[in-house]
Formats: C-alpha cells, structure tokens, sequence
C-alpha cells in the first residue's frame, strides 16, 4: 500500500521533540539500546562529511533498517552527516551512546541550529523527531562524549514518516504518519472485505494526547473518537471502504487496523418478528450506524427457574459511554429488565420481585445502540 505525500522545495525545520523511542510490538521505528549498537557495529564507522538517505518507515522491513556509527573516540569529537529527506514529513533520528553520553543536533537547509538532545548513557537509547515542510537535505551533527575509560562512540538511525494520505493495509503493522499541524487533519482508508468489525489502534510514538479518530462512509454517519486513554477502538462495519480522519497534536504516530469477519446470526427486526434462540446458544450481531433497526430475539423459559443473560462484545462509541442497550420484555410487552452494558461483557441474572427465580414464559429480548455504541456482540440465555 502506497503512501501518497506532496514534495518538493528546500527543508524547513519547524518543530523537533525528544522523548524515549517505546518498545512495544506496534512501534516500527529502530529498536532501542543494544539492538542500535549491534546493528551498528556490523558496518563500522560511517566518516564525517557522508551523506545518508532516510528510510521511509513505512517501506523499511524491521531486518532492513540502515544502522550506522561514529567512529569510536577517546575524546569528545563531532561527526557531520547530510541527510537527505525525500519528501516532507517527520524525520525520526533514533541514537545510543556505547560508553558514556552524546549530543545529537540537526541544522536546517540554511545551516541553522534547530534542535539538541542529549541521550542516556550505555543501553539507553532516545529518539528525536524533526518535522519538516518539505524535501531536501539537513545535516546531522553527532558529538560522542569524552568517555570515562576506554573509548566512546553513537550508533544511529535515520528514518521519517511522510505527510499525506495513507491506504492501511489489514491486519499488517501499523502504517506511521507525520503528525498534523494545528487544524490540520490525515485521512486513512481502509476497505473490508465483508461484514465485520475494526479495531482501530492509535500508535502515539511521540506521546501527544487529544489524538482523535473519526470514521466517516456512505451510509456509515456517526464519527467514532479516540483520545489517548483508550488503547483502541472497535467499529461494526458492512463490507466497503472507510475513510478515517486523524487530528493529534502529535509529531508523529501510527495507525493500526485490524479486520475480524463475523456471520451475524438471524435476527427479528421488531417484537412481532422476534428470533427464537435456544438455552445456551450464543447469538453473533453487529452494530454499524445509528440508524440501524433494533436486534430482536425471545426465549422460552419452560419452568420457573433461575435464568442468566450472558452478553460478550467489543463495543465502542463517540467519546462518551456507550455500547449496547439491552432491555428485556415479557409476552405483555412490559419492560421486565433493562440493560446498559457499555464496553464490557456482563452475566445478568433475570428473577421475579422477591425471587431469585424467573416465572416460566416466553421472553423478549431488544437489543439496540446504546449511545452511539458500535462494534461486535455475542448474547445467549442460560
């Protein structure tokens, strides 16, 4: 899947943070610590005054990152690198010192300084992220430091993520985007092939908070939003292509999506069309948009006994709490219980006022968005 980005023109350096490069199996960036090092020293020192193209990491297999290193030094010296950025978008320098500390800097087209950190000595490792407006070349400044005994030196890697749209490929890595500017938003595509549910991942490799995500297609109306306490993100879908918008403030960040095809069960439209399902059975629905029509089932409680609602999902909503809305009816079209089960699978237990048993009888079952809810769920009686 292919990365479509505008280019063109001489680099601005607009903004640069630093923080320390996570580890966790969604991040694609170079690996931190030991693993730079090694990486590194299979090719030796790369001489001051050499040029280095970044790697688009969205191109770059984990085994095909480009590790390079200083040569090692006894007394702090600074090694210049030009790197060349093929198109705009955030450039991740990510660095390690083999014996002692380091400064890594980076000069703008003009020959400006825009940007300083120090890493953190022997196995640790950070990354700095530089984002910038347009194609071109910086330069690199790399400055090992004069190390307490024996000899110092940094292994690097140079990596962006380009700005413009971007096609998610299903149940691949995570696709890494360059952040947006203030009111500035990506989009996303992703197609399913059938009718299912999404997990939609938000990779925050700069650690920005507020990122949100929207999902918006013919016929598909509400907006589904991330915010960064929230791992991920569930979407009912029907088969065809999503759009999702990203707005964050971070510099840069991924996107991963996973695709699970579910054959719904049958299922009634109204109480008079009610699906009978028997004890224990477990019953597969979907929630896709606001508009869709109530799930309806019944059952038949032979005797007076007790009797559990079971319900599994992954459900999510717009920002506030939601799921699904369950309310259970006897044969009078009276409400009997009602259910709010928002995100997570719960087990209710259905009894008579001052029992804790249920009167033999035929029961129905309504299952319905609860505040935007959205995603997958499972129910069965017992």
């Amino acid at each position: 899947d292919k990365i479509d980005a505008e280019a063109g023109g001489s680099m601005q350096q607009v903004q640069a943070t630093s923080q320390m490069d996570p580890m966790g199996e969604i991040n694609l960036f170079a690996a931190a610590g030991d693993n730079v090092k090694k990486g590194a020293a299979k090719k030796g020192g790369l001489p001051s005054g050499s040029v280095i193209t970044a790697q688009d990491v969205n191109k770059t297999a984990e085994s095909d990152i480009l590790y390079y290193q200083t040569d090692a030094v006894t007394s702090s010296r600074t090694f210049n690198y030009t790197v060349n950025v093929p198109k705009a978008g955030t450039l991740a320098i990510t660095y390690a010192a083999s014996n002692g500390g380091c400064n890594v800097s980076m000069k703008n087209g003009a020959g400006a300084s825009v940007y300083g950190s120090t890493a953190t000595y022997d196995n640790g490792a950070k990354t700095n992220y530089y984002v910038v407006d347009s194609a071109g070349a910086m330069t690199l400044n790399v400055n090992p430091y004069t190390p307490s005994t024996g000899n110092n030196f940094v292994a690097f890697a140079v990596q962006y993520a380009p700005s413009g749209s971007a096609r998610v490929a299903l149940n691949k890595k995570a696709t890494y985007q360059h952040g947006n500017k203030s009111g500035d938003v990506t989009k996303f595509t992703v197609k399913a092939p059938s009718n299912g549910y999404l997990t939609v991942t938000l990779a925050d490799t700069t650690g920005a908070t507020n990122a949100v995500v929207y999902a918006k297609t013919a016929g598909f109306k509400d907006y589904v939003s991330y915010y960064d306490d929230e791992n991920m993100k569930y979407i009912g879908v029907k088969k065809g292509t999503y759009t999702f918008t990203v707005k964050t403030s971070a510099d840069c960040y991924g996107v991963k999506v996973k695709f699970k095809k579910v054959k719904e069960s049958k299922y009634g439209t109204s109480k008079s069309k009610a699906r009978t399902i028997g004890k224990n059975k477990a019953q597969k629905g979907l929630m896709i948009t606001k508009g869709q029509k109530a799930h309806w089932y019944k059952f038949k409680n032979p005797k007076t006994q007790k009797v559990r609602i079971v319900t599994g999902m992954k459900m999510s909503t717009t920002g506030q709490p939601g799921g699904l809305k369950i309310t259970v009816y006897n044969k009078s079209s009276n409400t009997y219980w009602t259910i709010d089960t928002r995100y997570t699978s719960y087990t209710y237990q259905l009894r008579n006022l001052g029992s804790s048993k249920l009167c033999k009888g035929t029961y129905y079952v309504k299952v319905e968005h609860y505040n935007k809810g959205t995603g997958y769920y499972t129910i069965k009686w017992k």
